[in-house]
């Protein structure tokens, strides 16, 4: 059908910022490293799909402390059995077993302590350690074998911190960046503390355009 220049064009529909009732928001997704598993979050739990039926067969409960509170991050590790931390907007940082897989339900194997300041925007586990970022601006580092901080690096950003992953330069570089723009790069390998070796930043106009 054609469309003279005078036909009216019904304007588009305003966008919503609401979930419908029967949906819920999913702030983060991360498979296992075999990739026959799936981990969403929602609101306070963790489903578990699998992969190759298509199907949730599981969730790991209590990642949130408060019912008004949710998942706000995840990650995952091991080819045997999967091991799943979780961050929550109220601060917590939680690590579950997830075996045997007929279960269904797990609830968490350790709670990191103590908590970040405010909501938990980037967890990463690297060999024994476990690395765990906050929009306090601050980064934890946690040891795996007796699950206590063994550092804090305060004030690691001057704003929140986005999210964390590893370079690999001969060395594993751990890399941090925050809401405004800074990327920084951190040694570890050395020492339990965190050493700044660089700090760079986004370029000015790319900074105006996200926060417009």
């Amino acid at each position: 059908m054609a469309i003279s220049l005078g036909d009216a064009v019904p304007p588009s529909p305003s966008r919503q910022n609401t979930v419908p009732v029967s949906e819920t928001v999913i702030n983060a997704a991360e498979p296992d490293p075999t990739g026959r598993l799936l981990f969403t979050t929602f609101c306070g739990d963790v489903r578990i799909w699998n992969l190759e039926k298509f199907a949730a067969i599981g969730r790991l409960t209590g990642a949130a402390h408060g019912p008004r509170s949710e998942v706000s991050c995840l990650a995952v590790t091991g080819d045997y059995v999967p091991r799943v931390f979780t961050g929550s907007r109220d601060h917590y940082v939680k690590m579950y077993n997830v075996e045997p897989l007929d279960q269904v339900v797990f609830e968490a194997r350790v709670e990191f302590n103590p908590p970040h300041y405010d909501n938990v925007t980037a967890i990463l586990p690297y060999g024994d350690a476990l690395f765990t970022a906050s929009k306090d601006t601050n980064i934890m580092r946690f040891s795996m074998h007796d699950m206590k901080r063994d550092h804090l690096e305060l004030k690691a950003h001057d704003k929140w911190i986005l999210d964390m992953c590893l370079l690999d330069a001969g060395r594993p570089i751990l890399t941090t960046v925050c809401k405004g723009g800074a990327v920084k790069l951190w040694d570890f390998t050395n020492t339990r503390k965190l050493r700044l070796i660089e700090e760079g930043e986004v370029a000015q106009e790319e900074k105006e355009r996200d926060e417009e």
